[in-house]
């Protein structure tokens, strides 16, 4: 991608995008020309804790099968923020089963 390009990308979906999850998706498909169905099964276990790689899957071995792709700087605080929003959700969902899990437990 030309240089300019990417600068206007970048901008675009750091000022533009109210979502991590969707700015991560729309990056990473900027800088891997990844499939919808590849993106639609990224896992956050595929990024780098750092964000300087993601590791995207194709199910259907329609395209490159597993590939790890470097993140350009742009993205990668848009990916660790995807990232951190996912496993924040996750643990915040996993606390509240667990507090409902106790609860009914113990009133019983």
């Amino acid at each position: 991608m030309p240089v300019l390009t990417e600068q206007e990308v970048a901008r675009r979906l750091h000022t533009g995008t109210a979502r991590p999850h969707l700015a991560a998706e729309l990056a990473t498909a900027c800088f891997t020309a990844a499939s919808t169905s590849q993106l639609a099964i990224a896992r956050v276990q595929g990024a780098a804790l750092d964000g300087s790689t993601v590791t995207l899957y194709d199910r259907h071995k329609v395209r490159q099968g597993c590939v790890t792709h470097t993140v350009p700087a742009w993205a990668r605080p848009l990916l660790r923020a995807a990232a951190f929003t996912h496993l924040a959700w996750f643990q915040a969902a996993s606390s509240a089963g667990d507090e409902s899990t106790g609860r009914a437990s113990g009133s019983e």
